[in-house]
Order: C-alpha cells, then structure tokens, then sequence
C-alpha cells in the first residue's frame, strides 16, 4: 500500500499541520521527514513524527516559547504542542567527519533539497510539505521504497566512511522493514533489499563492523535487527546463523554461541540495561551482582529442556533469583537440573529452601 502525497495528511497528527501552519505564518517552511514519513507512505501509522524547517533554533524558540532545546548544537529544537512532543530541525549542510561519527561543521541554509541530500538512504531522503501537499523527492526514493530497494544517497563508500553505523542500520533496516511470509495467511516475504553499489559497500566494510562506532550503539542496531520480524534479513549477511525460527527472548544467545565477539560485545557490563530488557529483566542492578548473560546456561539450553517463548526467560529469570543468593549453584549441570523444578512449579524461594535444609541434613543431627 503506497499513499499518494494529498493523502497524507490524513495519517499525521493534527498538531503538525498546526506546526506548519504556524511557522507558514511566520514566513518559515515545514516538511515531514524520516522514518515516520517513509512508514506512512508504506501504509504504516507512525509514532515519532519529525519535522525540518528553515527556521533557525533561535526562531523556533521564539515562535514556541514552550520549546525545549535538546539538540540545539545540531539544530534540534523539541517542540511541545498540545500535549504532544515534535522534533524539528533546521535545514543545513555538513562536511567533514574525521572520526566517523559526527559532522565537523554543520551550515545552516534555506533549501530543503540541500537537507535531504545528507541522509543516509534514499528512502530516508523524502520531504512532505503538510500544507501544499508537496512531496520533494531528490534521489528517486519513492521508487526504491515501491521496489524494496535499499540504496545510499550519493556515492556507499563516502556514506558509510561519514557515519560507521551506518552500515548496520543498512542490516537493520533490511531486517525490520522486511516481512516474512506467514503460511496461515498464504503471504509470500517482502524482503527489501540492497542495490547493488551499496550491497558491495556494505561487505566491505562488515569484516571490521565492531570498531565502526561506539558499543552502546553498535548494541541498539543489532538488537533492533535482532527483535524484529525478520531478523535474517540482516542477519545473513554477518554470517550469523539462522534466527528468524527462535523466539526473540533467545536470539542473542543464539548468536553468542557461535561468534565469540558477539558475545564479548553483549558481557560488556555497560550493556547491560539492555540485556535486561531483552530478556524481561527486571530486578534492581545495584542489588544484584549478577546478570543473566552470566549464567552458565542460556536461552538455547532452556529450549532444550521443551519452554519457549516468554517462558524461557521465567526460568532464566527464577535462575538467576537462586544463583544471586547461592552463588555455588552456577554450574550448568545444577543449573540444568533446577530449571527442570522451576518449570515443574517450584519458585526460587522452594529452590532456596531445598538448599539449605540440604546444607543442615549435611551437618548432622544436632548434639546437645
């Protein structure tokens, strides 16, 4: 489903034709970019709806005195208006990336089109003008989105060299914009796909990808890769096995598995917030020492047992509860055993009960 531009409009939230008429009134520009607009255009609702405007930060401020600077030093002003959040930035130019992750210098300027030829791919270049209905396409992008092609702006090797992550938010998008076909609904996969200039840019620089950008964001691509629908849209290309058959909660495990460095990527004790996450793992960090990447069995090894789904990590959870308080318990063929308890109903305080009524027959009978 792909909408035509005078429809638009009717998919975003009455507050950004508000922000455009405002700033109309002002004699500023306003357009719809990003992610949300190439959603839309897919037919897709949208969340985060991101605008850009030729108005300098100053100006929006001014205009929206209610305003909150959160990227002013990139031109990046969030404005709040009617209880929802908007973030809009001005046009502008950048040159140079030395360190291959940000822009040295950024230029301000007035025209939209020079805006949109710094984005990453083409389908990320659209422009939608929610007052004229105007929808700027520079770089052909509504094509490659109605092709499922995924394809630089611009020359791949100088985009990827500008921004390192680039290049896994290729692998992410052709994970999570990719849907796998579901036999119930009798639905073929509409995989995306790489052109070719950038298919070959890709590959070569996918050897080093670890040191391409800082860990934490390295982390948040795969991990969105690794969460949606069709993680082997991405996948296949790092050379990881098969995932799109596991259930999310084991998927990292999966990885880990085979590639050490993957492994030592997700152990990094800064991670792990996310790791919780990805497991529905909650307890208080700063009460427990331990973690359940540090576990000496993981998801595949509780598949193996027959759970799946959400009650894999009940058990690596409940897992962790006993090895947090009795540490000695950490060994795989323990630990293999109790998750055998925890799935016949046990909790981990019955685990822990066990243990030490164990721990007191051990002793003997007490002599008085």
């Amino acid at each position: 489903m792909f909408l035509r531009a005078k429809k638009l409009g009717e998919f975003l939230p009455t507050n950004v034709k508000d922000i455009a008429a405002t700033l109309a009134e002002k004699g500023f520009a306003c357009f719809v970019v990003g992610g949300a607009l190439r959603d839309i255009l897919r037919g897709f609702s949208a969340k985060d709806i991101d605008l850009t405007t030729d108005a300098l930060p100053e100006q929006i401020e001014e205009i929206f005195p209610d305003s909150l600077p959160t990227g002013k030093a990139y031109g990046t002003i969030t404005i709040r208006v009617g209880g929802g959040h908007f973030q809009i930035t001005t046009f502008r130019r950048e040159t140079g990336y030395s360190d291959s992750r940000h822009p040295d210098a950024i230029e301000y300027t007035k025209d939209i089109r020079e805006d949109v030829a710094r984005r990453d791919f083409t389908i990320n270049a659209l422009a939608y003008s929610p007052l004229t209905n105007e929808l700027i396409d520079e770089f052909n992008g509504l094509e490659d989105l109605q092709n499922k092609i995924l394809r630089t702006v611009g020359d791949p090797a100088r985009r990827f060299a500008e921004d390192g992550l680039r290049v896994l938010r290729a692998l992410r998008f052709l994970a999570t914009l990719s849907a796998p076909a579901e036999a119930e609904k009798k639905t073929a996969a509409e995989n995306f796909s790489l052109a070719e200039s950038t298919a070959h840019a890709v590959s070569a620089r996918l050897p080093n990808y670890l040191q391409l950008a800082a860990k934490e964001r390295i982390f948040e691509e795969l991990n969105k890769m690794l969460l949606s629908a069709n993680p082997d849209g991405g996948a296949a290309l790092l050379g990881w096995p098969a995932l799109n058959g596991l259930e999310r909660q084991v998927r990292w495990a999966a990885v880990a598995r085979e590639h050490p460095e993957v492994r030592a990527l997700i152990l990094e004790k800064k991670l792990n917030r996310w790791i919780d996450k990805l497991l529905r793992y909650d307890l208080n960090t700063e009460k427990a020492s331990l973690e359940i990447a540090d576990l000496k069995v993981d998801g595949i090894d509780i598949m193996g047992l027959g759970p799946r789904g959400a009650e894999v990590g009940r058990v690596l959870e409940t897992l962790l509860e006993v090895v947090i308080e009795k540490r000695s318990l950490n060994k795989k063929p323990v630990l293999l055993e109790l998750a055998k308890d925890i799935m016949a109903g046990s909790s981990a305080q019955d685990i822990l009960r066990r243990e030490q009524e164990k721990k007191a027959l051990a002793k003997g009978p007490l002599v008085i």
